[in-house]
C-alpha cells in the first residue's frame, strides 16, 4: 500500500503545474492513468495483462482492457485531466462497452477521479455507479489511506481474488433488497400484512391499522412519527406531510451505491438507539432528534459528513483522522464536531460518538 500512496502523492504534485495550462487525453493516459495502473499491479507492458486501444463490438477502440488469464475483466476509459466525468454520454459509452462485451466492471477516469460502474446491474445508468474516488482528496494527509484503500479495489489482486466482485455484489444486492423492503413497509400488501399478523403469534392482538402504521414508521423514506407532546428539533421547520419537499430520494438518488449502503447501515443503527429517535429530511441534511437534535448527516459522493451535539472535549474518544472541531467553521446542520465516514469499518467509531450525543440530548 505504501507504493500506491507514493504514486498518488507523485501524481498530485505533477498535477499542479497542469491545472491552468491544460493537458490532452493522450498525455493524461501516459502521465497519470498508466502510472496508476502500474501501482495497482497492472503491467502496461504485458499484453496478456493490459491491452491499449482494445477493439469492442462495434469496432470502437476502448482505452484499456485489463485482463486476468488473458480475459478482459476490467475496462478503463480515459478523458483529459480535469475533464468533468458527469457527462451522461461518457458514462453510457463506458458502461455500454463493458456490458456488450460481458465485462462486469468498468472505470471512467480523468487521471485524478475514478468512477467505477457495474455494467450489468439492472438499474438506470447513473445507478450502476458503485463508488468514486478522487486522488485530490489525498492532499489531506489524513485521507491518504482512505483514497489508497478505495482505489486498491481496482488492483490486479482485487480483481483476481474477487474482492471487488464481493463488495459490489453485496452492496448492490443490499441496496435493492432495502429498497424493496421499504416499499413493502410503506404500503404493505394484504398478503404481507397477514404474514406479519400471523408471525406476531399469541398474546394481545394488535389491530391491523396499528401494525400498518408501525410498518410505515419503519420505512426509510417515510415521514417519522413524533409524540404529540414532543417539541420539534431546535432550528428545524418541518412541513406537514402533505407539503413535505425533501425525501430520502432527494439526498441519495445521485449518490454512488457504496454511500447509499453506508448511510442505510448508519440509519438503521441510529434509529435503534431508542424509541424516541426521530428522523427528518431537510434540503441540505438529514436530522436525527429526541427532544432536540443530536446528529445531522450530509451525504456527498465520496463520504458522509455528520455533526453531533458535542464539543470537541466531550467526545468519548478522538480519532483525528475522522473527527475535527468545527466550532469556528461554517457548515450545514447542528453541532460543533464533524465526523466523516467513508467506509463501513469506521461505522463503530461513528456510532459511539453519535450515541454519546444521543444520551446528551435526553438530559
Amino acid at each position: 500500500m505504501s507504493a500506491l500512496r507514493d504514486t498518488i502523492r507523485g501524481l498530485l504534485d505533477n498535477a499542479d503545474k497542469w491545472r491552468d495550462r491544460g493537458i490532452n487525453e493522450a498525455d493524461t493516459k501516459a502521465l497519470y492513468v498508466e502510472p496508476m495502473l502500474g501501482a495497482l499491479g497492472w503491467d502496461v507492458h504485458d499484453l496478456d495483462a493490459v491491452n491499449r486501444e482494445y477493439r469492442v463490438f462495434d469496432g470502437t477502440l476502448l482505452d484499456y482492457a485489463l485482463k486476468v488469464d488473458n480475459k478482459p475483466r476490467l475496462f478503463v476509459e480515459a478523458k483529459p485531466l480535469f475533464k468533468s466525468l458527469g457527462d451522461r454520454q461518457f458514462i453510457a459509452q463506458t458502461v455500454n462497452y463493458a456490458n456488450n462485451e460481458g465485462v462486469v466492471w468498468c472505470v471512467l477516469t480523468n487521471g485524478l477521479q475514478y468512477r467505477v460502474y457495474k455494467s450489468n446491474e439492472p438499474a438506470e445508468m447513473e445507478r450502476k455507479l458503485l463508488f468514486e474516488v478522487d486522488l485530490e482528496d489525498a492532499r489531506d494527509e489524513a485521507r491518504t489511506e482512505e483514497v489508497a484503500k478505495l482505489i486498491s479495489y481496482l488492483g490486479r489482486e482485487s480483481i483476481e481474488s474477487g474482492r471487488l466482485d464481493e463488495w459490489g455484489e453485496a452492496t448492490f444486492t443490499d441496496v435493492r433488497v432495502k429498497s424493496a423492503l421499504d416499499a413493502l413497509l410503506a404500503n404493505p400488501p394484504p398478503r404481507f400484512m397477514n404474514l406479519i399478523l400471523q408471525t406476531l403469534g399469541t398474546g394481545p392482538q394488535l389491530p391491523r391499522e396499528k401494525v400498518k402504521h408501525s410498518l410505515s414508521r419503519m420505512a426509510l423514506g417515510s415521514s417519522v412519527w413524533r409524540p404529540a407532546e414532543a417539541s420539534p428539533p431546535t432550528g428545524l421547520r418541518e412541513a406537514p406531510v402533505s407539503q413535505a419537499q425533501w425525501t430520502y430520494q432527494h439526498h441519495f438518488s445521485s449518490k454512488p451505491q457504496n454511500i447509499v449502503d453506508l448511510y442505510n447501515r448508519l440509519d438503521e443503527r441510529v434509529m435503534a438507539l431508542g424509541p424516541d429517535v426521530r428522523r427528518s429530511f431537510t434540503k441540505f441534511y438529514i436530522n436525527y432528534s429526541t427532544r432536540r437534535s443530536f446528529v445531522t448527516v450530509q451525504a456527498q459522493k465520496r463520504r458522509l459528513f455528520f455533526y453531533v451535539g458535542l464539543v470537541w472535549e466531550e467526545l468519548p474518544e478522538r480519532d483525528e483522522s475522522l473527527a475535527r472541531d468545527v466550532r469556528n467553521i461554517g457548515h450545514y446542520g447542528m453541532g460543533d464536531t464533524e465526523i466523516t465516514l467513508s467506509d463501513v469499518s469506521q461505522l463503530d467509531y461513528a456510532l459511539r460518538v453519535i450515541e454519546a450525543s444521543y444520551r446528551k440530548s435526553r438530559q
